[in-house]
């Protein structure tokens, strides 16, 4: 009986295939990944260390591919408006299947260094150097996922209507569906949808990582800022910010640098909870009823 504490491996052909190597399935590590997919890192026969995600097919497939085609138009995005100085690093997919009996998402390995104030003081400024990356529209070019959710994408010319047709509704849509939600609370997300335009400003659309907390960026040892598992799409910039607060917030000089670097719309703190709310709603989709009270205080004071 295989040991269930430890990750299934891939077949040995597979990657030796993918990357013509000599490879060695037994020395794989395991490391920490998401709730669905295992990660596991690796040295190949020359010494280059890789990253990899792996599922079946029909659980991981689509979201491996939506995270893979992500990651590549960030990396591009910021390679075409990079500034001089701070810009945040993105891992460019080496490989990517989403059909077959695995799905895999293969990155370059990225050594962990400790974030002291001057990563946090990068972060910030790399973090505005890519939220002012402009689109036309809100949205993206396809749909990705946030955990294990879809995530709609689909254009619009008004935030409010982008934040309340692709993010608010579909989630209180689930809740309902799946009895998290009542339809008291569903009447009280519906008030607040049409009074969204009344309380968000306007600003264009600009490039967000999309799920911002401590978990989805990491420092190097060069004290560099990176971005992993991003659910990216032009929409408005508050949202990272928002993330970025909801689980205990990152130190204050990343935000003293943001700021700086890109000063905040007046009276961001009232509309802070607005934001967490769409990421509250996700967590109450992925992990029940444990969330409910916070989503259902934070509708209450917004209507």
């Amino acid at each position: 009986m295989r040991d269930s504490s430890k990750p299934p491996l891939l077949p040995s052909a597979l990657l030796t295939e993918l990357l013509k190597r000599k490879l060695f399935p037994a020395d794989l590590r395991r490391e920490r990944g998401g709730d669905i997919h295992t990660a596991v890192s690796f040295f190949d026969g020359e010494g280059k260390h890789y990253f990899l995600k792996y599922g079946s097919a029909s659980e991981s497939g689509d979201a491996f591919l939506a995270e893979g085609r992500g990651l590549w138009h960030l990396a591009k995005a910021i390679e075409k408006n990079q500034a001089e100085g701070d810009f945040c690093l993105v891992p460019r997919p080496l490989a990517c299947q989403g059909r077959g009996q695995y799905a895999f998402l293969l990155l370059p390995y990225i050594e962990r260094g400790l974030p002291d104030k001057a990563f946090w003081e990068h972060f910030g400024r790399a973090l505005a150097v890519l939220h002012r990356i402009a689109a036309e529209a809100y949205g993206f070019p396809f749909d990705n996922f946030i955990g294990r959710l879809l995530q709609s994408n689909r254009r619009h010319r008004l935030w409010s209507d982008f934040y309340a047709e692709e993010r608010l509704l579909p989630q209180g849509s689930s809740a309902l569906d799946a009895g998290l939600f009542g339809k008291a609370d569903m009447k009280l997300l519906e008030t607040l949808v049409s009074r969204l335009s009344d309380l968000l400003p306007e600003e264009g659309p600009q490039l967000i990582h999309g799920d911002l907390w401590s978990g989805n960026f990491l420092c190097d040892q060069q004290g560099r800022s990176w971005l992993i598992d991003p659910a990216p799409y032009y929409g408005h910039r508050e949202m990272d910010l928002a993330m970025s607060r909801l689980f205990g917030g990152f130190d204050e000089a990343f935000y003293s640098a943001y700021r700086e670097a890109f000063p905040l719309i007046p009276a961001y703190g009232e509309r802070q909870g607005l934001y967490q709310l769409y990421y509250l709603l996700v967590h109450l989709n992925l992990f029940g009823r444990a969330y409910y009270r916070k989503v259902r205080e934070l509708l209450e004071f917004y209507t």
